[in-house]
């Protein structure tokens, strides 16, 4: 058996990413076998539920069934530096410690509100996302030193998240002592209104400024409009910056683009790196097909994994989810999955993608300039309404290929006043950045 231990570990090898096999499958070692069960060790707790909670256990699994020529039942033991063992679930038997260091960092990682899965080891790197990648990678090696604040943007479901809570992960790996808090800005206001409830703003502060060594705050964009938690961030901001504390952001848009932000944040929001992450090109999506498969331990064929890419686009939850789906299916019906059957699975989620129409540019427009859409349609000669309409009807025709009469019977105007429009945005959308950046925002929320 130790032989076949060997093999599979080879065989994984080859399909995990390397950092992965180094990081976490370096770590077990084999312990022997009996009946259909094969007993394999870890140092931690902690590693032990990485490795099943990322599907390296099924994957060992399924390597040591094909090499056994039955099916195999994959048992993970907390191995104490002393020999003494703990089953999967850690009951079994007298209580058996865990290494201080493995407890510590889970315990530090719980308590910063880190999602276990979402690490650098995970994230698919490409085109789309390198700077951003790299960004997060530099400050997490070395917090407060690069870029602070670094602030990452991007349309929804493109990976922000992920790199958020992987900074996070790897600056306590790198020292358990340090005290992040990852929190979105929801969470920050209700915390901040709890507190002036509850006459507590002195813990709220205590928390936010005190305690803490990096913060990572995703969907900034939310704090618009709100300035009551925009003056309280303000401070916070000032107390971790002025004291050299990592500070990482997030946003769906860039801080000039965020409505109703106060210029002292939208200035201070660009003291440091501004990296963006664009959809992903299909050769990254491809990549990350596979990688989600792997962890979701199918055999995802290249033709069912095209058929996704090109389905999907913009957003990689909508990926997971597809997975997820076709897995759940499989199992349930005993079906291999192949291109029909993705097709017949995945026809409700991907099937209505819907074409989008002028109305969906109009809100979308109406939306990032704040006007509303009847102002849009509307007679007003307005620079703040009239450079947004001629934007939207720019977009109508090179995105949606709507012909001049269809955009100006939308926008109660005569073809040739929409051909004016978009020859303008097109030759501003070259020489004014503003112009560009918001052609381009408003292209992430529509999904373009």
């Amino acid at each position: 058996m130790e032989r076949i231990w060997q093999e599979v570990l080879q065989a994984v090898e080859k399909r995990v990413t390397p950092s992965t096999f180094e990081r976490w499958i370096g770590q077990l070692s084999f312990i022997g076998s009996e009946g259909d069960n094969v007993y394999v060790g870890v140092p931690s707790s902690f590693a032990r539920d990485w490795i099943t909670d990322h599907g390296i256990r099924d994957i060992l699994q399924q390597e040591f069934s094909g090499l056994c020529s039955r099916e195999v039942k994959l048992v993970i033991k907390v191995v104490r530096q002393d020999g003494d063992r703990s089953d999967t679930d850690g009951t079994s038997g007298d209580p058996v410690p865990e290494p201080a260091g493995g407890r510590l960092i889970e315990e530090v990682t719980r308590n910063a509100g880190l999602n276990p899965r979402y690490r650098f080891e995970d994230f698919v790197v490409g085109p789309s996302n390198q700077l951003a990648y790299a960004a997060s990678l530099s400050v997490a090696e070395n917090p407060a030193r690069n870029y602070n604040p670094l602030f990452i943007y991007g349309g929804a479901g493109l990976g922000k998240t992920h790199l958020l809570n992987a900074i996070g992960h790897r600056i306590i790996e790198k020292n358990p002592s340090a005290r992040v808090i990852y929190t979105s800005s929801e969470t920050f206001t209700n915390e901040l209104i709890n507190s002036i409830k509850g006459k507590t703003p002195h813990l709220f502060r205590e928390k936010y400024r005190q305690n803490c060594d990096a913060l990572l705050i995703d969907d900034i964009q939310f704090l618009s409009n709100k300035p009551g938690t925009q003056e309280e961030f303000f401070h916070t901001f000032n107390t971790l910056y002025e004291s050299h504390r990592q500070i990482v952001i997030s946003s769906d848009a860039i801080p000039r683009e965020i409505p109703k932000l106060e210029d002292r944040l939208r200035t201070r929001f660009q003291w440091g790196l501004i990296a963006d992450i664009q959809p992903p090109e299909i050769e990254t999506r491809l990549a990350i097909i596979h990688r989600k498969a792997e962890k979701e331990g199918l055999d995802i064929p290249e033709d069912v994994a095209m058929f996704i890419a090109t389905k999907i686009k913009t957003n990689i939850r909508e990926i997971e989810g597809s997975l997820k789906r076709l897995r759940a299916f499989s199992e349930m019906s005993g079906r291999e999955i192949d291109l029909n059957f993705a097709k017949e699975v995945l026809s409700e989620t991907l099937g209505t993608n819907r074409t989008l129409t002028v109305d969906d540019v109009l809100k979308a427009v109406a939306s990032h300039y704040n006007v509303r859409t009847t102002e849009l349609k509307g007679g007003r000669r307005l620079r703040s309404v009239a450079r947004p309409r001629q934007i939207a009807m720019y977009i109508c025709r090179n995105y949606l290929n709507s012909t001049y009469p269809e955009i100006g019977r939308h926008f109660n105007k005569d073809h040739s006043t929409v051909i004016s429009a978009v020859r303008k945005i097109k030759n501003l959308s070259s020489s004014d950045s503003s112009v560009k950046e918001a052609i381009e925002a408003i292209k992430r929320q529509l999904g373009l």
